[in-house]
Parts: C-alpha cells; sequence; structure tokens
C-alpha cells in the first residue's frame, strides 16, 4: 500500500495510437480531384542502360507527397523482359504498406491486380483489352463488374481517357513532359490524374493502380518498342 499522509498513484493506461487504415488511405485520396504520380530517376539505369526497380511517389496537385511506392522484381525478369516484367508494388503510407498491386506475367492483355494488404483482399483490376484503333483498358471491382473504361489514342497518346459503363468521361491520366533530357535519357516519368466529376474513393485506388500499367506498356521503354504492347 501507499505509506501514510500519501495519495496513492494510479495506474493512467497508455494512450493507443491507432494506425491509418486503407479505409482512411481511401478516403484521403477521396478527397482530392487531381493526383501527381512522379516516377524517382534512377542514376544507375541512366548510366549504364541496366534496367533497376521503378519507385514512384503520389503527390497532391501541389506536390506535397504522401504515398511512396516500391517495385519488387526479379534482376533476369527486368533484364530480358523489360517492359512486358511481372511485378509486385508496394503502396506505402505513414504506417507501412496498405495496398499491393500485383502483375503476373503474361504475353498478352496485360493486367495489374489491386489488393488491400492488410487484409489480403482483392479490392479489383485493371486489364488491357483488345481494340483495332486505340489503346483499351476496363477497370472492375473485385467481383469483376466492370466500372470504367480507358482509352487512348492508338499511337504515341500521352492522354487517356476514363469513362463511366455510360460512356460519360469522368476524367483523364495524361502523361507530363518532363522535359529534353529526361524525355531522351531516362524512363523517369509524371502522370497526372484528374477526375471532372464525383468519383467513388474506391474507385479513385483502382485507377491509380491504372497509371502503373500504362507507365510499364507504354513509357518504361526510351526506344519506344513497347507502344504497341497489348
Amino acid at each position: 500500500g501507499a505509506p501514510p499522509g500519501t495519495q496513492p498513484q494510479m495506474m493512467v493506461p497508455a494512450q493507443v495510437v491507432a494506425a491509418p487504415t486503407i479505409e482512411s488511405t481511401i478516403d484521403l485520396v477521396g478527397n482530392f480531384n487531381e493526383l501527381i504520380v512522379k516516377q524517382e530517376i534512377e542514376v544507375l539505369e541512366m548510366l549504364s542502360g541496366f534496367e533497376t526497380a521503378n519507385r514512384y511517389t503520389v503527390m497532391t496537385k501541389d506536390k506535397v507527397p504522401f504515398l511512396h511506392c516500391a517495385e519488387e522484381s526479379g534482376c533476369c525478369a527486368r533484364q530480358c523482359l523489360r517492359s512486358a516484367r511481372p511485378f509486385i508494388m508496394h503502396i506505402v503510407g505513414n504506417a507501412g504498406e496498405i495496398i499491393t498491386l500485383e502483375r503476373p506475367c503474361k504475353c498478352f492483355f496485360h493486367e495489374v491486380n489491386v489488393i488491400d494488404t492488410k487484409k489480403k483482399q482483392p479490392l479489383g483490376f485493371v486489364k488491357r483489352r483488345f481494340a483495332c484503333c486505340e489503346k483499351l483498358f476496363k477497370v472492375c471491382d473485385a467481383k469483376g463488374t466492370p466500372l470504367y473504361e480507358i482509352r487512348g489514342a492508338c499511337c504515341c497518346a500521352w492522354t487517356f481517357h476514363i469513362t463511366d459503363m455510360r460512356h460519360q468521361e469522368v476524367g483523364q491520366i495524361r502523361k507530363k513532359w518532363g522535359g529534353l533530357f529526361k524525355e531522351a535519357f531516362t524512363d523517369a516519368d509524371t502522370f497526372g490524374i484528374t477526375f471532372a466529376m464525383p468519383v467513388p474513393p474506391m474507385h479513385k485506388i483502382l485507377l491509380l493502380g491504372a497509371v502503373f500499367l500504362i507507365d510499364f506498356l507504354y513509357f518504361e521503354d526510351n526506344n519506344n518498342n513497347n507502344h504497341g504492347q497489348f
């Protein structure tokens, strides 16, 4: 017991700080009508041509970073398959990895699966579809229900239009000009995602996944040999 004349001390429980969840991250992404996805310049790759794993930063339109993305892939796959390589993309917030993108190895109709890292549950996927005179992607939820189509011109497309299933444009994915040196000597690209209409936060996460697939398919190789990939 406490000594005579003194007040007993009360045990105060330590304050528990809840770690950010994927729900809070999705809500955070949902607050913005414009996002910037910037690929980091890899000096070793620029000087030697040795393909290294990609890294990206997701920022607000005011260039405030809030997500960091790191590619996980095999060294042999990066050198031999180049932009067609399978990968896992780890999307990390303040409390660690919250979203995982998985691109399986495919020769045609490439896709990326979007996964809730904490719960290990699929959120949806983005898949390349066949089209004669354009680049076409389908964005679907975890059950395979189509949500959006993403379309770009057949040749040299830098702007991809996002339409809902009623063919109403809701936004765009646009590659930004990085300057002559950056465009000529690196594959570090910057993309902007803009939403012209209200889009559910979860859908914005899926469309964010589409940016990485588009980058790998059409902008990863400086020699432009991958612009016709399916």
